[in-house]
């Protein structure tokens, strides 16, 4: 995949990049432990963010949350460009542009307007500046994005189409109920279907399963409140797992060290079951 200009830290990774289809695996479903922003530049593409999907135009504005998986279904026969921004919530904590993504994932930039020149600003900083001032620098650019959506009196918010109703209702059931779930019957139960019947709508439509899909989430849960201080033998329970030992497994399966291992905060990216 070309890259025009790229930089990654513990606290901020970003990339302006093209593709052609080369990298097939960059498409899969997956989430991260940080949240996305995303500019799409030109090409042909869908993004989906759990139960919805959102036809891409240029100048869209993409962002994703953290712990929310999400893909891009791009046409492979066109070239794809866009930037991207990984980053930690905090650096966007209370400004009022973030609202705008309460109800949709893609919202839309005039060409002309002040987003698409901010944006432009990263690739000049990234490759003129050293790296800690381009983390300075790009931090301030994102507040600046996102005080701009702020003041959009009536944003174009992204085209969007469900998956089926089926999938969003059990998205919907499992993040209400994220740490409570006991079983993945109790899902089908809820929706009046079967747990064949539920799988086969995962794998179909989100190529993962709602096992695995309910445990990164809470893996990735787990991981945040233990970088806050959590102790992880104190909040597996918490976070829906009935033994220590399931939850350490579990977590080293995942992230690749212990729990109980000190590190620093770091940008996770967490794949679907079909690398």
């Amino acid at each position: 995949m070309p890259v025009i200009a790229e930089y990654k830290s513990k606290k901020l990774i970003y990339h302006h990049s093209l593709s052609t289809g080369s990298e097939p695996e960059f498409f899969t479903l997956h989430t991260h432990s940080v949240s996305e922003l995303m500019f799409f530049v030109h090409g042909s593409a869908k993004q989906m963010v759990e139960g919805k999907m959102y036809t891409l135009h240029k100048n869209d504005l993409v962002y994703v949350k953290p712990s929310v998986y999400h893909r891009v279904d791009p046409d492979l026969s066109a070239e794809y460009e866009r930037y991207v921004l990984m980053f930690d919530p905090e650096i966007i904590k209370g400004i009022d542009g973030a609202d705008i993504f309460e109800s949709t994932a893609v919202v839309g930039c005039a060409r002309d307007g002040v987003i698409p020149e901010i944006i432009k600003k990263l690739d000049y900083y990234c490759l003129n500046f050293p790296k800690e001032s381009f983390y300075e620098l790009a931090t301030m650019l994102l507040r600046e994005i996102f005080y701009n959506l702020s003041v959009i009196e009536t944003p174009k918010t992204g085209s969007q189409s469900s998956f089926s109703p089926l999938l969003s209702r059990a998205i919907s059931y499992i993040n209400d109920n994220l740490f409570t779930i006991g079983k993945v019957s109790e899902i089908s139960d809820a929706l009046y279907i079967t747990e064949s019947y539920l799988y086969s709508i995962f794998r179909e439509q989100l190529r993962t399963t709602p096992k695995k899909y309910i445990t990164d989430k809470r893996l990735l849960a787990a991981r945040k409140a233990i970088m806050r201080g959590a102790r992880p033998t104190e909040i597996y329970r918490e976070m829906g797992f009935s033994e220590y030992s399931t939850f350490y497994r579990s977590f080293v399966s995942l992230f690749g060290y212990s729990p109980s291992k000190k590190i620093s905060a770091s940008a996770v990216t967490i794949f679907g079951e079909n690398r």
